[in-house]
């Protein structure tokens, strides 16, 4: 009877500290308004719903790691929660692109549980890649100094190509490190190459945060591999030179670096946004001004960028430890889905995908925080931004699929 009882309890814990979470959420939506917000709890409802659906169905399907969809959906809760308090009509939207990234993830895990030989589809991941890049360079546009989006529908619509090229480029990283073939030098070549070749086609459109972070992915998976350790090295050292000589020319460079070193410099141009996003770090605290009770409005792209630091300013330092320890918590489910994985490829490809997400959210806090220069990535699942939480989602619909073919894990993740 008592261990009916557990095994119950164990199951229904997950469902009642979201409905517990997304309840709390939407009260603190509907009392700080001057008018009574009938329809936060309307939401809530339909929240939570969608959690239980999608936890039902990981339960149902055997879609392995169920932990994995209950830290994303929490990373959700707090986004939703801190756009409908910034801006009503954003929310909505990302409401909607949630919606489809939710059916994105649970499609891309259910097809990838049952996909022969995955790591055979490496080769079409370049292709697709110059193929972005080459419209993204011809038909781009040029936002915040960056030439990364596609606009359509007489710019109703946008899509940021690069945001999806990263998970091609961690895939086929993966199946190439996890290659069984002798290592000679022109196979050790082509990862470079790869990496090589995104990192030059997105220096040509000035994203340079996103080059770093597909630097630091091959600097992950190469390692992990446990291969090319020399040729690891000489990279590192290579890449180095070309950050300082990139510093001594390229003036997009040289304004985030000198904003980072003294923001002050320029308190009303360049520097007001970092120095804005320090003053709410600052007045919120240990425990924060309470959820309305900021001015995060003053920040430019406080919804997409500087998200982190309005909600620091109004559930404090707590509250930002909290969301950095659910970035832990993904990046932990996703080295224990790799540590159970026996295949080689699926074990790179695990830690590519968690270090993906992990390594994001560090560079936009520490940039946030001005522990490093700034740059123009998004906080996974908490940004507003489509292209962005569907590329998070279906990097998470794969890593939920990893985790549910059993014919290739070591152990059952618990």
């Amino acid at each position: 009877m008592n261990g009916w009882f557990n095994r119950q309890i164990s199951i229904y814990r997950p469902i009642f500290l979201m409905a517990f979470m997304i309840l709390t959420s939407c009260m603190a939506y509907a009392l700080t308004h001057e008018a009574y917000r009938a329809e936060a709890f309307i939401f809530a409802f339909g929240l939570f719903a969608v959690f239980v659906c999608g936890f039902g169905l990981i339960r149902l399907l055997r879609l392995g790691d169920p932990y994995l969809f209950m830290i994303i959906f929490a990373l959700i809760v707090v986004s939703l929660t801190m756009l409908f308090r910034l801006n009503f009509s954003i929310a909505i939207k990302q409401t909607l692109w949630f919606s489809g990234g939710m059916v994105g993830y649970f499609l891309i895990a259910a097809v990838y549980k049952h996909l022969k030989n995955p790591h055979a589809l490496w080769v079409l991941c370049p292709i697709i890649s110059v193929i972005l890049f080459a419209v993204t360079l011809k038909y781009g546009k040029v936002v915040n100094g960056a030439k990364n989006w596609l606009y359509f529908m007489d710019n109703r619509f946008s899509v940021q190509p690069s945001e999806f090229i990263k998970l091609f480029y961690i895939f086929a990283l993966a199946a190439l490190f996890a290659s069984k073939k002798k290592r000679t030098f022109k196979r050790r070549l082509v990862p470079l190459l790869l990496v090589y070749f995104h990192m030059g086609c997105l220096a040509l459109q000035n994203e340079f945060g996103l080059a770093v972070l597909l630097f630091l992915l091959y600097i992950v998976i190469a390692y992990t591999g446990g291969k090319d350790k020399f040729f690891l090295f000489l990279n590192v050292a290579f890449v180095s030179v070309a950050g300082v000589l990139g510093y001594r020319f390229i003036s997009h460079i040289q304004i985030r670096v000198a904003m980072w070193q003294n923001p002050f410099s320029d308190p009303s141009g360049k520097g007001y946004q970092i120095l804005q996003s320090l003053f709410a770090l600052a007045s919120g605290g240990f425990m924060g001004v309470g959820y309305g009770g900021g001015s995060p409005e003053v920040i430019p792209e406080v919804s997409s960028d500087f998200i982190f630091a309005a909600i620091c300013e109004e559930f404090g330092l707590m509250g930002g430890i909290a969301l950095i320890l659910l970035y832990f918590l993904l990046f932990y489910r996703a080295l224990k889905i790799a540590l159970m994985v026996t295949t080689g490829f699926h074990k790179l490809l695990a830690v590519g995908l968690g270090s993906c997400i992990a390594l994001q959210a560090f560079i936009i806090i520490g940039g946030v925080t001005k522990m490093i220069p700034m740059t123009g990535i998004t906080l996974p699942f908490v940004s507003y931004g489509g292209s962005s939480l569907v590329s998070c989602f279906m990097a998470m619909g794969i890593l939920q699929g990893i985790s549910a073919r059993k014919e290739e894990l070591a152990d059952e993740i618990g």
